[in-house]
């Protein structure tokens, strides 16, 4: 059995401290799971036919865009490849009209409340064109959820999907 010296020991004890800081540990992104990528109960590939179900008949259409109220419920779709079904693959609420994500977030909530329920945004943009601080959230897979806010108060939520 060999003996280890103290001058062993130090190097060892040297060698770790130097890869922990090189490599240091960072604070995990808040990715959110598949299931929370959804507002009012629509996902991402979800059929149209189940969004008019549920909201009704569009206010107006749009190159595969669907309008609900003032502009303030947006989803828009992709088509099958046989152009039968079309499939959401974006959603958009920005009013407060009872339109909620999973975790029960909606449009006129605190901003702080997303820091609760989601933890720290994946990305924040601060002062986009419009003006907004949007916190984006993402999953392993299905996508995304923004939230745009202006002066501490949530403004819009947005889902954006994707195919895989």
């Amino acid at each position: 059995m060999k003996l280890v010296t103290l001058k062993e020991t130090f190097k060892y004890v040297l060698c770790l401290l130097t890869v922990i800081c090189i490599f240091p540990f960072g604070k995990a992104n808040a990715t959110i799971s598949d299931e929370q990528i959804a507002i009012g109960g629509i996902t991402y590939k979800c059929p149209i036919s189940y969004v008019l179900d549920k909201f009704g008949p569009p206010h107006r259409i749009e190159s595969g865009g669907y309008y609900w109220g003032a502009n303030s419920l947006f989803v828009n779709t992709w088509s099958s490849a046989k152009g039968q079904t079309n499939y959401v693959t974006e959603m958009r609420t920005s009013a407060n009209n009872g339109i909620e994500t999973p975790a029960g977030v909606i449009v006129g909530m605190k901003d702080t409340v997303l820091n609760q329920v989601y933890g720290q945004a994946d990305m924040v943009i601060d002062n986009d064109r419009n003006g907004f601080t949007v916190y984006i959230y993402n999953s392993p897979k299905s996508g995304s959820l923004a939230f745009r806010v202006k002066n501490g108060v949530i403004k819009s939520i947005e889902m954006a999907g994707f195919f895989t």
